[in-house]
């Protein structure tokens, strides 16, 4: 693998390599997510940046575990930016992430259907 790969969401970002294997490695056993019992996508979820001090300082990855649809691994990629992914049925799955100026992720999950 290439010591960088460019983004699944902006290919003009590139993220390390190391950093994806750090995600990988804190989600591995986490089932690809599926979609809400209803069909609707899962709801977004929202991690405040000082609840989980290792995203203080840039290379920082977290493993969060909202409920509903599995794990999230969040990395800090620079001052501002942060990359998020779910383990999907076929490999890591790139999640959109907002930043607000309080140190507030809201992470849009995605709606799959078996798996996908």
């Amino acid at each position: 693998m290439p010591p960088f790969v460019p983004s699944q969401l902006d290919p003009h970002r590139m993220i390390a390599a190391a950093t994806l294997d750090a995600l990988r490695a804190l989600l591995r056993g986490s089932g690809p997510h599926r979609c809400a019992a209803d069909g609707h996508p899962l709801p977004s979820v929202t991690v405040r940046v000082e609840d989980h001090p290792i995203l203080g300082r840039i290379g920082g990855v977290a493993r969060v575990d909202p409920g509903p649809g599995g794990a999230v691994g969040i990395a800090r990629v620079s001052r501002s930016s942060f990359v998020a992914f779910e383990q999907g049925a076929d490999g890591l799955r790139e999640l959109p992430v907002d930043v607000d100026e309080n140190g507030v992720l809201t992470i849009e999950r995605t709606q799959m259907v078996d798996g996908r």
